[in-house]
């Protein structure tokens, strides 16, 4: 078996935290901001910043809900620009999650609702029985 270095190549949440990186880099840039240093240097890091993905992605989709429409159709929705594409592409994905997860979520609470309301009909005694009480 011949040597390699497969171990060393990112995995996909670091990937996705220098992607993350890369789109607030590009927001920050086209909305006249300072860019955070530990931004800038995850975006350029091959590994990312994968300890503050989940907060990185907030922020980033934090950023994009409270652009103007004006901003919105210029750096998200902009066909004609690279990086807004991507930018654009990335959020579709986001939110097609965020749905998926709503979904669960609420299916989640419809389910523990029936279970509530079938406990309220047992008695006492059928409670004590399922050891509920």
């Amino acid at each position: 078996m011949p040597c390699d270095s497969k171990y060393c190549e990112a995995d996909e949440r670091e990937k996705e935290s220098r992607l993350v990186c890369q789109h607030l880099t590009y927001l920050y840039t086209c909305l006249n901001q300072d860019i955070p240093e530990i931004i800038a240097t995850a975006s350029e890091n091959y590994y990312g910043d994968i300890e503050n993905l989940d907060k990185n992605t907030a922020t980033l989709c934090d950023m994009i809900k409270n652009l103007s429409i004006k901003q919105s159709n210029k750096f998200v929705w902009n066909a004609r620009d690279t990086k807004s594409r991507k930018l654009a592409d990335w959020w579709y994905n986001h939110l097609e999650y965020d749905g998926q997860k709503e979904k669960i979520k609420q299916e989640e609470e419809r389910k523990e609702k029936i279970k509530k309301r079938a406990l309220l009909k047992l008695t006492k005694k059928e409670r004590e029985a399922l050891e509920l009480d």
